[in-house]
Protein backbone atom coordinates (compact mmCIF):
# COMPACT_ATOMS: atom_id res chain seq x y z
CA UNK A 1 0.00 0.00 0.00
CA UNK A 2 2.56 2.89 0.78
CA UNK A 3 4.66 1.33 -2.20
CA UNK A 4 1.66 2.27 -4.43
CA UNK A 5 1.20 6.06 -2.77
CA UNK A 6 4.83 6.15 -3.22
CA UNK A 7 4.50 5.64 -6.77
CA UNK A 8 1.55 7.32 -7.43
CA UNK A 9 2.89 10.60 -6.15
CA UNK A 10 6.52 10.43 -8.29
CA UNK A 11 4.23 9.97 -11.40
CA UNK A 12 2.36 13.32 -10.22
CA UNK A 13 4.99 15.26 -9.00
CA UNK A 14 6.61 14.23 -12.89
CA UNK A 15 3.29 15.61 -14.37
CA UNK A 16 3.62 18.55 -12.41
CA UNK A 17 7.18 19.29 -13.73
CA UNK A 18 6.39 19.09 -17.20
CA UNK A 19 3.43 21.01 -17.16
CA UNK A 20 5.90 23.76 -15.72
CA UNK A 21 8.66 22.90 -18.14
CA UNK A 22 5.84 23.35 -21.02
CA UNK A 23 4.69 26.89 -19.46
CA UNK A 24 7.72 28.21 -18.94
CA UNK A 25 8.69 27.50 -22.60
CA UNK A 26 5.64 28.90 -23.84
CA UNK A 27 6.36 32.22 -21.43
CA UNK A 28 10.18 32.71 -22.66
CA UNK A 29 9.13 32.11 -26.16
CA UNK A 30 6.31 34.76 -25.81
CA UNK A 31 8.71 37.05 -24.17
CA UNK A 32 11.37 36.71 -27.59
CA UNK A 33 8.21 37.28 -29.81
CA UNK A 34 7.53 40.20 -28.20
CA UNK A 35 10.96 41.72 -28.29
CA UNK A 36 11.30 40.39 -31.72
CA UNK A 37 8.20 42.20 -32.82
CA UNK A 38 9.43 45.74 -31.09
CA UNK A 39 12.64 45.29 -32.60
CA UNK A 40 10.79 44.67 -35.80
CA UNK A 41 8.70 47.81 -35.46
CA UNK A 42 11.15 50.13 -34.21
CA UNK A 43 12.73 49.06 -37.78
CA UNK A 44 9.53 49.76 -39.93
CA UNK A 45 9.55 53.13 -38.23
CA UNK A 46 13.21 53.99 -39.68
CA UNK A 47 13.50 53.90 -43.06
CA UNK A 48 16.90 52.50 -44.18
CA UNK A 49 18.28 53.85 -47.63
CA UNK A 50 21.53 52.12 -49.25
CA UNK A 51 23.16 53.67 -52.13
CA UNK A 52 25.20 50.78 -53.72
CA UNK A 53 25.98 47.90 -52.93
CA UNK A 54 26.04 47.92 -49.18
CA UNK A 55 23.50 45.45 -48.23
CA UNK A 56 25.68 43.71 -45.30
CA UNK A 57 26.42 47.52 -44.20
CA UNK A 58 22.89 47.78 -43.80
CA UNK A 59 22.09 45.07 -41.81
CA UNK A 60 24.61 46.02 -39.77
CA UNK A 61 22.55 49.32 -39.41
CA UNK A 62 19.38 47.55 -38.67
CA UNK A 63 20.87 45.38 -35.74
CA UNK A 64 22.73 48.33 -33.96
CA UNK A 65 20.12 51.21 -34.05
CA UNK A 66 17.86 49.49 -31.95
CA UNK A 67 20.78 49.45 -29.20
CA UNK A 68 21.21 53.02 -29.81
CA UNK A 69 17.75 54.10 -29.20
CA UNK A 70 17.94 52.15 -25.73
CA UNK A 71 21.39 53.60 -25.11
CA UNK A 72 20.34 57.10 -25.67
CA UNK A 73 17.12 56.76 -24.21
CA UNK A 74 18.76 55.62 -20.65
CA UNK A 75 21.39 58.31 -20.43
CA UNK A 76 19.48 61.30 -21.68
CA UNK A 77 16.17 60.31 -21.31
CA UNK A 78 15.52 61.70 -25.28
CA UNK A 79 13.07 59.18 -27.17
CA UNK A 80 13.67 59.18 -31.31
CA UNK A 81 10.75 59.66 -34.01
CA UNK A 82 11.12 57.97 -37.25
CA UNK A 83 14.11 58.07 -39.45
CA UNK A 84 15.21 57.77 -42.36
CA UNK A 85 18.81 56.46 -43.00
CA UNK A 86 21.23 56.79 -45.87
CA UNK A 87 24.60 54.97 -46.24
CA UNK A 88 26.72 55.85 -48.46
CA UNK A 89 30.11 54.08 -49.43
CA UNK A 90 32.93 56.80 -48.48
CA UNK A 91 32.61 60.10 -46.79
CA UNK A 92 32.88 62.24 -50.17
CA UNK A 93 30.04 60.53 -51.50
CA UNK A 94 28.48 60.96 -48.34
CA UNK A 95 28.65 65.04 -48.33
CA UNK A 96 27.58 64.81 -52.13
CA UNK A 97 24.88 62.81 -51.85
CA UNK A 98 23.57 65.30 -48.83
CA UNK A 99 24.67 68.66 -50.81
CA UNK A 100 22.32 67.79 -53.54
CA UNK A 101 19.57 66.80 -51.62
CA UNK A 102 19.26 69.55 -49.27
CA UNK A 103 21.50 72.21 -51.50
CA UNK A 104 23.74 72.76 -48.49
CA UNK A 105 27.42 72.02 -48.61
CA UNK A 106 28.30 69.87 -45.64
CA UNK A 107 31.86 70.34 -43.64
CA UNK A 108 34.57 68.80 -44.97
CA UNK A 109 35.69 67.24 -42.04
CA UNK A 110 32.42 65.78 -41.01
CA UNK A 111 32.18 61.89 -40.45
CA UNK A 112 28.16 61.74 -40.53
CA UNK A 113 25.68 64.34 -41.08
CA UNK A 114 21.92 64.99 -39.14
CA UNK A 115 18.61 66.98 -40.30
CA UNK A 116 16.48 67.15 -37.67
CA UNK A 117 14.13 68.94 -39.64
CA UNK A 118 13.62 66.45 -41.96
CA UNK A 119 14.55 63.97 -39.63
CA UNK A 120 17.36 61.92 -41.72
CA UNK A 121 21.15 60.85 -41.24
CA UNK A 122 23.56 60.35 -43.62
CA UNK A 123 26.05 57.90 -42.49
CA UNK A 124 29.45 56.36 -44.27
CA UNK A 125 30.41 53.04 -44.47
CA UNK A 126 32.62 52.50 -41.57
CA UNK A 127 33.92 49.57 -39.91
CA UNK A 128 31.54 47.54 -37.07
CA UNK A 129 33.49 48.59 -33.86
CA UNK A 130 33.08 52.13 -35.37
CA UNK A 131 29.00 52.58 -35.94
CA UNK A 132 27.62 52.48 -32.81
CA UNK A 133 29.39 55.39 -31.67
CA UNK A 134 28.64 57.79 -35.06
CA UNK A 135 24.95 56.41 -34.91
CA UNK A 136 24.77 57.64 -31.45
CA UNK A 137 26.46 61.36 -32.47
CA UNK A 138 24.00 61.46 -34.91
CA UNK A 139 20.76 60.35 -33.08
CA UNK A 140 21.93 62.67 -30.28
CA UNK A 141 21.35 65.84 -33.33
CA UNK A 142 17.85 64.06 -34.08
CA UNK A 143 16.33 64.06 -30.84
CA UNK A 144 17.85 67.30 -29.92
CA UNK A 145 16.70 68.95 -33.03
CA UNK A 146 12.94 67.96 -32.13
CA UNK A 147 13.21 70.13 -28.86
CA UNK A 148 14.51 72.82 -30.50
CA UNK A 149 11.79 72.76 -32.66
CA UNK A 150 9.41 73.12 -30.11
CA UNK A 151 10.58 75.24 -27.65
CA UNK A 152 11.70 79.05 -28.92
CA UNK A 153 14.93 79.31 -27.60
CA UNK A 154 17.43 77.30 -29.54
CA UNK A 155 19.86 74.98 -27.60
CA UNK A 156 22.98 76.70 -27.59
CA UNK A 157 25.59 74.84 -30.59
CA UNK A 158 28.47 73.90 -28.46
CA UNK A 159 26.11 72.18 -25.76
CA UNK A 160 24.41 70.43 -28.59
CA UNK A 161 27.96 69.12 -29.92
CA UNK A 162 29.11 68.44 -26.93
CA UNK A 163 26.60 65.99 -26.10
CA UNK A 164 26.51 64.16 -29.47
CA UNK A 165 30.77 63.75 -28.95
CA UNK A 166 30.00 62.93 -25.29
CA UNK A 167 27.44 60.55 -25.48
CA UNK A 168 29.14 58.96 -28.81
CA UNK A 169 32.50 58.41 -29.63
CA UNK A 170 33.83 60.36 -26.35
CA UNK A 171 36.84 61.90 -26.11
CA UNK A 172 39.73 60.51 -28.25
CA UNK A 173 43.64 60.81 -27.10
CA UNK A 174 43.69 63.31 -29.93
CA UNK A 175 41.44 65.81 -28.90
CA UNK A 176 42.22 65.17 -24.94
CA UNK A 177 45.84 66.15 -26.15
CA UNK A 178 44.57 69.08 -28.07
CA UNK A 179 42.45 70.35 -25.16
CA UNK A 180 44.83 70.33 -22.45
CA UNK A 181 48.04 72.00 -24.96
CA UNK A 182 45.28 74.91 -25.86
CA UNK A 183 44.42 74.96 -22.11
CA UNK A 184 47.75 74.75 -20.87
CA UNK A 185 48.56 78.51 -22.90
CA UNK A 186 45.61 80.06 -22.08
CA UNK A 187 43.43 79.79 -25.15
CA UNK A 188 40.42 78.18 -25.12
CA UNK A 189 37.51 79.42 -26.68
CA UNK A 190 34.55 81.15 -25.39
CA UNK A 191 31.17 79.47 -24.54
CA UNK A 192 29.92 82.38 -25.70
CA UNK A 193 31.50 82.53 -29.18
CA UNK A 194 30.25 79.00 -29.70
CA UNK A 195 26.43 79.76 -29.20
CA UNK A 196 25.39 79.48 -32.95
CA UNK A 197 28.78 78.48 -35.20
CA UNK A 198 31.95 77.07 -34.66
CA UNK A 199 35.09 77.92 -36.15
CA UNK A 200 35.72 77.00 -40.05
CA UNK A 201 39.62 76.44 -39.66
CA UNK A 202 40.23 72.57 -38.17
CA UNK A 203 42.37 73.16 -35.73
CA UNK A 204 39.44 75.87 -33.98
CA UNK A 205 37.18 74.01 -35.06
CA UNK A 206 39.13 70.49 -33.19
CA UNK A 207 39.39 73.13 -30.15
CA UNK A 208 35.47 73.72 -30.14
CA UNK A 209 34.59 70.25 -30.31
CA UNK A 210 37.10 69.26 -27.64
CA UNK A 211 36.29 72.27 -25.01
CA UNK A 212 32.47 71.36 -25.70
CA UNK A 213 32.42 67.27 -25.12
CA UNK A 214 34.94 67.51 -22.04
CA UNK A 215 32.73 70.79 -20.59
CA UNK A 216 29.86 68.04 -20.90
CA UNK A 217 31.43 65.00 -19.26
CA UNK A 218 32.66 67.33 -16.60
CA UNK A 219 29.16 68.11 -15.80
CA UNK A 220 28.34 64.44 -16.36
CA UNK A 221 30.77 63.58 -13.73
CA UNK A 222 30.54 66.30 -10.66
CA UNK A 223 26.40 66.40 -10.80
CA UNK A 224 24.24 63.66 -10.54
CA UNK A 225 22.24 61.89 -13.44
CA UNK A 226 19.33 63.68 -12.25
CA UNK A 227 20.70 66.76 -12.17
CA UNK A 228 21.98 66.35 -15.19
CA UNK A 229 18.83 65.14 -16.85
CA UNK A 230 16.88 67.90 -15.32
CA UNK A 231 19.33 70.75 -16.45
CA UNK A 232 18.96 69.69 -20.25
CA UNK A 233 15.27 69.14 -19.99
CA UNK A 234 15.03 72.74 -18.84
CA UNK A 235 17.39 73.73 -21.42
CA UNK A 236 15.15 72.12 -24.17
CA UNK A 237 11.90 73.11 -23.06
CA UNK A 238 12.64 77.24 -23.59
CA UNK A 239 15.41 78.09 -19.92
CA UNK A 240 18.35 80.48 -20.67
CA UNK A 241 21.43 78.66 -19.78
CA UNK A 242 22.17 80.95 -16.52
CA UNK A 243 18.14 79.75 -15.29
CA UNK A 244 18.28 76.25 -16.16
CA UNK A 245 22.07 76.01 -14.50
CA UNK A 246 21.43 78.22 -11.60
CA UNK A 247 18.24 75.79 -10.78
CA UNK A 248 19.04 72.34 -11.63
CA UNK A 249 23.13 72.60 -10.97
CA UNK A 250 25.26 72.86 -7.89
CA UNK A 251 26.25 76.34 -8.89
CA UNK A 252 25.75 79.25 -11.48
CA UNK A 253 27.09 78.52 -14.78
CA UNK A 254 30.03 81.10 -14.57
CA UNK A 255 31.18 79.68 -11.54
CA UNK A 256 31.12 76.13 -13.05
CA UNK A 257 32.88 77.15 -16.17
CA UNK A 258 35.52 78.92 -14.11
CA UNK A 259 36.38 76.10 -12.19
CA UNK A 260 36.62 73.82 -15.16
CA UNK A 261 38.91 75.86 -16.36
CA UNK A 262 41.14 76.12 -14.05
CA UNK A 263 41.16 72.63 -13.72
CA UNK A 264 42.51 72.17 -17.19
CA UNK A 265 45.13 74.43 -17.36
CA UNK A 266 46.66 73.52 -13.93
CA UNK A 267 46.50 69.83 -14.46
CA UNK A 268 49.76 67.29 -15.36
CA UNK A 269 48.03 66.49 -18.17
CA UNK A 270 48.68 69.95 -19.67
CA UNK A 271 51.51 70.49 -18.31
CA UNK A 272 52.81 67.37 -20.62
CA UNK A 273 50.85 68.91 -23.62
CA UNK A 274 52.71 72.19 -23.31
CA UNK A 275 56.21 70.81 -22.71
CA UNK A 276 55.51 67.85 -25.72
CA UNK A 277 53.70 70.53 -28.25
CA UNK A 278 54.77 70.21 -31.89
CA UNK A 279 57.02 72.83 -32.09
CA UNK A 280 58.81 71.76 -28.90
CA UNK A 281 58.76 68.16 -30.37
CA UNK A 282 60.62 69.58 -33.67
CA UNK A 283 63.02 71.09 -31.34
CA UNK A 284 64.01 68.35 -29.35
CA UNK A 285 64.37 65.82 -32.81
CA UNK A 286 66.71 69.09 -34.10
CA UNK A 287 68.56 69.04 -31.44
CA UNK A 288 68.84 65.40 -31.08
CA UNK A 289 70.42 65.37 -34.26
CA UNK A 290 72.69 67.75 -34.09
CA UNK A 291 73.92 66.54 -30.54
CA UNK A 292 74.35 62.90 -32.70
CA UNK A 293 76.57 64.33 -35.06
CA UNK A 294 78.65 65.97 -33.17
CA UNK A 295 79.46 63.03 -31.57
CA UNK A 296 80.29 60.81 -34.35
CA UNK A 297 82.45 63.37 -35.54
CA UNK A 298 84.14 63.04 -32.04
CA UNK A 299 84.18 59.41 -32.24
CA UNK A 300 85.73 59.19 -35.90
CA UNK A 301 88.74 61.95 -34.72
CA UNK A 302 89.70 59.50 -31.68
CA UNK A 303 89.50 56.47 -33.94
CA UNK A 304 91.66 57.67 -36.39
CA UNK A 305 94.42 59.44 -33.27
CA UNK A 306 94.58 55.50 -32.27
CA UNK A 307 95.80 54.05 -35.60
CA UNK A 308 100.25 53.85 -34.93
CA UNK A 309 102.11 56.42 -37.17
CA UNK A 310 102.99 55.30 -40.71
CA UNK A 311 105.79 53.80 -41.63
CA UNK A 312 107.24 53.66 -45.20
CA UNK A 313 107.27 50.13 -46.98
CA UNK A 314 110.38 49.44 -48.85
CA UNK A 315 110.17 46.95 -52.45
CA UNK A 316 113.28 46.10 -53.91
CA UNK A 317 113.62 44.49 -57.39
CA UNK A 318 116.04 41.78 -57.98
CA UNK A 319 118.45 42.04 -60.63
CA UNK A 320 117.73 40.02 -63.48
CA UNK A 321 119.87 37.80 -65.49
CA UNK A 322 120.65 37.86 -69.54
CA UNK A 323 120.41 34.79 -71.48
CA UNK A 324 124.25 35.02 -72.26
CA UNK A 325 124.89 34.37 -68.81
CA UNK A 326 125.50 30.61 -68.12
CA UNK A 327 124.39 28.84 -64.74
CA UNK A 328 127.80 28.28 -63.43
CA UNK A 329 128.45 31.85 -64.05
CA UNK A 330 125.30 33.01 -61.76
CA UNK A 331 126.19 30.66 -59.20
CA UNK A 332 129.53 31.25 -58.64
CA UNK A 333 129.64 35.05 -59.18
CA UNK A 334 128.23 37.50 -56.55
CA UNK A 335 124.44 38.58 -57.07
CA UNK A 336 124.66 42.62 -57.28
CA UNK A 337 122.56 44.42 -54.91
CA UNK A 338 118.78 45.46 -55.58
CA UNK A 339 117.66 48.76 -56.11
CA UNK A 340 115.40 50.73 -54.18
CA UNK A 341 112.81 52.11 -56.33
CA UNK A 342 110.37 53.86 -54.24
CA UNK A 343 108.58 53.44 -50.69
CA UNK A 344 104.97 53.07 -49.56
CA UNK A 345 103.07 53.02 -46.68
CA UNK A 346 103.39 50.10 -44.62
CA UNK A 347 99.70 49.65 -44.38
CA UNK A 348 99.51 49.30 -48.14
Amino acid sequence: MINKLIRNFHIVLYILIMCSCVAFAQHGSGLANKASALKTAELMQSQIIAYGKLEHFKSQVERVLPRAKKELYSQLGLSLPNLKIHLSANKPKMRALAERQHKFTPPSWSAGLAYPRSREIYLPEVPHNQLLPLLKHELVHIALGQYNEKSKRRLPLWINEGIAVAIGEGLSWERLWTLNETASQNALLKFQNLLHHFPHSGTQASIAYAQSAHFIAHLRETQTDLKFKAWLSALLNGESLDQATKRHLSHEFWFLERNWRKSLERGWFAQVALIFKMETIWALCIFFFVFAGIKKIRKRKQRLRSYPDERPLTIHIAHTISDSDSLHEVKNEPQPKSRQIFSLPSEL
